[in-house]
């Protein structure tokens, strides 16, 4: 989750055999994108992909250059827009999967602080549900959104990628 004018939060995962594995996670309010760049770089990880939600593919209206130009530019190459969708489909895929992921609980503590007191907001006279209640807690929960959403996309059931890197490394 980009965060347009609030948080950032990033979601590192491995999806093995079918199996989610939650193993580090960002959350900050402190970072622009051109802080992104290095901090992915300083990581000690080797990035299989970066899926970025659709709102990524917006241009700035600082520079004209999206966010996903600006990771391409950058040198992370491997990175995708995902697709627009109904929260209510993604939440439907995080309450099926969320208790079948392993978590490294000890790069991921405030994830696994914020989603369990994560809410949706119905209306209080029809119970209808209107929408995600936006606090600071959500964004946590629309990153592993947008985790399951990559997943569900991207990666076969047998845990397969989906892509191919075109892009050759010298």
């Amino acid at each position: 989750d980009l965060g347009m004018s609030d948080s950032l939060a990033i979601v590192f995962f491995q999806y093995f055999n079918g199996q989610v594995r939650i193993t580090d996670y960002l959350e900050t309010q402190n970072f622009a994108l051109n802080s992104v760049v290095p901090f992915l770089k300083s990581k000690p990880y080797v990035y299989g992909w970066h899926f970025l939600p659709h709102d990524s593919a917006v241009r700035s209206m600082n520079d004209n250059v999206s966010r996903l130009d600006y990771l391409y530019r950058n040198g992370i190459t491997n990175a995708s827009t995902l697709r627009k969708e109904g929260v209510s489909i993604g939440i439907d895929r995080v309450l099926t999967g969320l208790p079948k992921i392993l978590i490294n609980l000890g790069t991921t503590t405030e994830l696994v602080r914020k989603l369990p007191i994560y809410k949706r907001k119905y209306n209080p006279d029809t119970g209808d549900y209107v929408g995600p209640d936006h606090k600071s807690e959500s964004h946590a929960a629309d990153a592993i959104r947008y985790m399951f959403a990559a997943i569900h996309y991207y990666f076969s059931k047998k845990g397969e990628f989906l892509i191919e890197n075109d892009i050759q490394e010298n």
